[in-house]
């Protein structure tokens, strides 16, 4: 935020975005030290980020816009493991109160809910690997990450500007007909391993074969 002020002048906008795929696996099979880290990336990192934009945008006066991209998986069960899904919906509730207590101070605090969308973060390089994760929805086109960008223009635009506390699918109707992404009972996929997923962020991912007991990276 210091960094933005000093470049610009001043901060009028900030994209919480930062964001992995985190602790799967069965919740027996979950360490508090990968539970810990998924919500460190997911939601310790969006309350700082709206905690240091606030200050910064009161600083100059005449508002803002805080922007978090949240996902489809905080807002219903079978999105995500039980570990992403919980700190996607905890931000979702950040959104909420937040927008509520920096509305006087003409901040908006809106968020994004992705459905699946083509990125590092869901095929790990392998699009054609999760091609089939794209079959769920039905508006016919895979998701691509124009489609986040043009609805974060809008919210961040003075197009919006009665808009705030809310999180806005961009879905391709995935949750209007129901979601199931990964398997249900014990074909869920988070269901036969277990680990933590680091995304993009060019650290390992662990993964523990939960019917062999095998650990691979």
């Amino acid at each position: 935020m210091a960094t933005a002020e000093k470049r610009f002048g001043r901060l009028d906008i900030a994209y919480l975005n930062a964001g992995v795929g985190g602790a799967f696996g069965p919740i027996a099979e979950t360490s508090v030290e990968d539970w810990d880290y998924t919500f460190a990336v997911l939601t310790r990192s969006v309350f700082l980020g709206m905690k240091h934009a606030s200050q910064a945008m009161k600083k100059h006066g005449g508002g803002g816009v805080i922007l978090v991209t949240a996902s489809i998986a905080g807002m219903v069960g079978g999105g995500g493991s039980h570990a992403y899904s919980a700190a996607k919906a905890a931000c979702i509730s950040l959104i909420e109160n937040v927008a509520a207590e920096l509305g006087p101070d003409r901040i908006r605090v809106v968020g994004i809910a992705p459905g699946v969308i083509s990125t590092p973060l869901v095929h790990r390089g392998r699009p054609d690997k999760y091609e089939k994760q794209f079959s769920h929805q039905p508006w016919p086109d895979r998701g691509e990450p124009d489609h986040i960008a043009d609805v974060a223009a809008f919210l961040c635009s003075d197009d919006a500007r009665f808009i705030t506390g809310e999180t806005v699918k961009v879905d391709g109707g995935l949750l209007a007909q129901g979601v199931a992404l990964w398997g249900t009972g014990k074909d869920n996929t988070f269901m036969k391993s277990a680990g933590v997923n680091r995304g993009s962020t060019g650290e390992a991912m662990v993964v523990r074969n939960l019917q062999s007991g095998d650990q691979k990276q």
